[in-house]
């Protein structure tokens, strides 16, 4: 980072830098409201939490709730509710970006949300990212062709690096599983 490596900072420094959204992300049994308080260890306005659950495609179903943003989740709860996995995955991108930190790990945020979904969220992602760096980690070549730069790893080794037409001109891996996604799109 800055030319620093990474094993020489701090992890209380590191915890500061990164807001990561793993694939198999937690469920947080608690309201929704407290999912936000967790993990920004702070109050969460009204306002925000609205903002963020919008940002995400999760506001329509959280506001169908009874109790809203002081909704119990899990159906474990009398008055708990669960959710599908797509909306805890939306719910999950809303906390992963309430945290406003520099840095977003993003490993396949999406990949229980519908296209019309993740299209949306990506599109805000792209127009909202300001000065952060997002690092994006998927399968799906579509999400990441807008990608200022693109990392193609093969069993753990980087085999091609650069930008979407420059990837597809090299007719690499990166073209060929390109393709096969496309296509398949297309069938």
């Amino acid at each position: 980072i800055n030319k620093v490596n990474i094993r020489d900072i701090p992890e209380e420094y590191l915890y500061k830098l990164f807001s990561p959204l793993f694939q198999d992300f937690a469920k947080f049994h608690l309201t929704v409201r407290e999912n936000f308080e967790l993990v920004t260890g702070e109050k969460v306005s009204d306002r925000k939490i609205k903002d963020l659950l919008i940002f995400s495609n999760a506001y329509g179903f959280i506001n169908k709730t009874t109790n809203r943003y002081d909704q119990q989740l899990g159906p474990e709860f009398s008055n708990g509710i669960d959710l599908s996995g797509g909306q805890w995955q939306r719910l999950a991108i809303s906390r992963a970006f309430s945290q406003n930190k520099p840095i977003l790990i993003l490993d396949e945020p999406t990949s229980a949300v519908d296209i019309r979904n993740e299209d949306e969220i990506f599109q805000r992602i792209n127009k909202h990212l300001n000065n952060k760096t997002l690092i994006y980690i998927s399968h799906r070549f579509s999400t990441i062709k807008d990608a200022e730069r693109i990392i193609v790893l093969d069993d753990g080794n980087i085999i091609e690096d650069g930008e979407h037409d420059e990837l597809m001109n090299n007719h690499g891996k990166y073209f060929e599983l390109y393709s096969i996604q496309r296509n398949r799109i297309r069938v």
